[in-house]
């Protein structure tokens, strides 16, 4: 189903919530997919938290609101999403799978994408341009992630209104992770 600006605003005004829902999901779709197709690198887009483990509810939310205020200054243009994050090899934080707030970002380059993810001390942020999607971290490390993978789960992972999505990716590193944090 293709979602117009008429469409979604009249699902708005009734409420429906599940064409809405349907709606965000086919936006961030439709924008992997041309940032994947995206030879030149014009269309990019990021998945980004300002959530930390370890930090309060209240100042999570605080840091959320100031890189949403950050984007709009520059004039982005992004989608919320909730986001799941698993801490790997740092000892001061729980490795969990820890709820978090996401931005869906719209139209940023890499280079952006990184001085946000260094400003709000993340681990990492996935990146989407040039035909491919990158899960990259603060040390400078990537991951090269696989295909758009919706109402699946994975280490990272995000969901719009309960439907979730990820990047399908998996390496014997991350699979051992995620062992040990179901198992022990």
């Amino acid at each position: 189903m293709d979602f117009d600006f008429t469409t979604i605003l009249e699902a708005k005004k009734a409420k429906n919530w599940q064409l809405l829902n349907e709606s965000s999901l086919s936006r961030i779709w439709s924008h992997y997919q041309r940032a994947t197709e995206d030879q030149a690198g014009k269309s990019g887009f990021a998945m980004l938290s300002a959530f930390k483990a370890g930090r309060t509810r209240k100042e999570n939310m605080a840091k959320h609101r100031a890189l949403k205020a950050t984007l709009r200054a520059f004039g982005l243009g992004y989608i919320e999403v909730d986001g799941v994050w698993t801490p790997v090899g740092d000892d001061t934080e729980s490795d969990l799978p820890q709820k978090e707030r996401s931005l869906f970002i719209i139209g940023i380059t890499p280079e952006q994408s990184a001085k946000l993810m260094a400003a709000y001390d993340q681990d990492a942020v996935v990146i989407g341009n040039n035909s491919k999607v990158t899960l990259v971290f603060q040390s400078g490390d990537h991951i090269n992630l696989g295909p758009f993978m919706p109402n699946t789960l994975s280490q990272a992972y995000s969901k719009i209104k309960g439907k979730g999505f990820h990047f399908e990716w998996v390496t014997q590193t991350h699979t051992e992770v995620l062992m040990s944090t179901l198992f022990g």
